[in-house]
């Protein structure tokens, strides 16, 4: 339903009531808490493997192998 919501209050702005402007209001700000952590979760998954890629050159010419 969040979808359709979206959709209303950002196609139809200009039409839609006043309840289809508040359920467009908390759909986008779901969405926008959604959005947030998925940004949190990928720039931890960024480092993460950064910090693998790090440790395993180093690991790579601390043993000689390159």
């Amino acid at each position: 339903m969040a979808a359709r919501d979206l959709h209303v209050g950002e196609v139809h702005e200009s039409v839609c009531s006043a309840s289809e402007r508040e359920a467009y209001e908390a759909a986008f700000a779901a969405e926008d808490d959604e959005l947030f952590y998925f940004h949190l979760k990928v720039v931890a998954a960024l480092a993460v493997l950064y910090t693998v890629v790090v440790l395993a050159y180093m690991m790579a010419l601390g043993g000689g192998y390159l």
